[in-house]
């Protein structure tokens, strides 16, 4: 048994204790393991780390991508859904009445509930699995020379510093190393990466991390044009601002090729309707 399966059996044990407060979901350890960090930059771990989950987890955050569980993902993963949303909606009754509401009256009876549910589906990228998603939709490359480009793929997220929305489009363009990925895949990646908390700086970043663990291209360039309300609806509240953020990688060993790469992908990108 190698350090991680010790990591998934004691974590999942441990969450299973009497003391527990947490209900486990039938699937919760299946799901555990997928998301278990396999970080090749750790070192081996002690006994303590073993004996101790919460140390072991944030030991294992030193290299977090984003397919790898945030601190707390494991609590979510082992609780739920009906309890989830009763946490939730408790602690929502509480904030209308703080904003000045009477939770009692007709319109917001059953508002934190529906809160609770929406704030899990907004935030369901959590708890999705990727090995699901791409579902082995990997094939042998025909060419390894020509661009391919998903555009304008919508999205919608939650801004982390004011849990506001912030929605738009993004743009995947990649040369194959020998693997290309089912079309359809890109969406769903989009749909994992946004679905979480986020800033538009790391969701193209966490994107790109993605494929390129997934098909390792000679190139790859994720673009994303969005709208935060953070900025529109308050703040500043300068209605129609866009923000457009750019980020790409390659193997190429050449600073010109990976150049030349880009050039191309912007010139069919635009000339894209």
């Amino acid at each position: 048994m190698n350090d991680y399966s010790k990591f998934d059996t004691t974590l999942v044990n441990d969450l299973k204790e009497p003391s527990s407060n947490s209900s486990i979901n039938s699937d919760s350890s299946s799901k555990l393991s997928t998301l278990t960090p396999i970080s090749k930059n750790i070192s081996s771990f002690s006994d303590e780390d073993i004996n101790d989950p919460n140390h072991l987890l944030s030991k294992m955050m030193q290299n977090i991508k984003l397919h790898e569980p945030a601190k707390n993902t494991h609590k979510r993963l082992v609780t739920s859904d009906e309890e989830l949303t009763n946490k939730i909606a408790y602690h929502m009754k509480e904030i209308l009445e703080l904003i000045g509401e009477d939770p009692q009256r007709e319109g917001l009876l059953d508002t934190p509930k529906r809160y609770a549910k929406a704030m899990l589906h907004y935030t369901k990228g959590y708890t999705d699995d990727l090995k699901q998603v791409i579902n082995n939709a990997l094939f042998e490359s025909e060419s390894d020379e020509d661009m391919i480009i998903v555009k304008n793929i919508n999205f919608h997220s939650s801004c982390e510093h004011h849990l506001a929305p912030f929605f738009g489009t993004c743009s995947i363009g990649y040369i194959p190393n020998g693997k290309i990925i089912g079309l359809s895949k890109f969406a769903r990646i989009v749909e994992v990466c946004s679905r979480r908390l986020q800033v538009q700086e790391r969701l193209g970043r966490d994107i790109l991390n993605i494929i390129m663990d997934a098909l390792n291209p000679k190139f790859v360039v994720v673009t994303i044009e969005a709208e935060h309300m953070c900025m529109t609806a308050r703040g500043v509240q300068k209605q129609g601002t866009k923000t457009i953020t750019k980020v790409c990688e390659s193997t190429f060993e050449d600073k010109q090729e990976k150049k030349s790469a880009l050039n191309e992908f912007f010139v069919l990108y635009n000339s894209m309707k």
